[in-house]
């Protein structure tokens, strides 16, 4: 981990400040029900909302290596946006490459 120290303080002076504080563009909607979670359908709808929403703007996306079905939505709509993506963390790597 102290390795990767170095790496985040030369990624956080490339990341400008106004993108660091991205609570105001959060994407969340309350679970229909509570104890619940939305279906992975609703979740894509979320992306691609999201995505028509941010044109011109960073967007960063938060998820575990082992959900690839999401991982995949959110690849879909970045291709489909013309977006790059950029990936961080030896599991997503792994994933990413297989």
């Amino acid at each position: 981990m102290s390795e990767q120290i170095p790496k985040l303080r030369v990624l956080s002076q490339c990341i400008s400040p106004a993108s660091k504080t991205v609570g105001h563009h959060r994407h969340r909607e309350p679970a229909e029900r509570p104890g619940y979670t939305k279906s992975e359908r609703s979740v894509g709808e979320s992306f691609k909302n999201l995505f028509n929403s941010a044109e011109g703007k960073r967007i960063i996306i938060a998820t575990f290596s082992s959900n690839i079905h999401r991982i995949q939505q959110i690849i879909d709509q970045a291709i489909i946006h013309d977006r790059k993506v950029a990936i961080s963390g030896r599991s997503m790597q792994n994933v990413i490459a297989n």
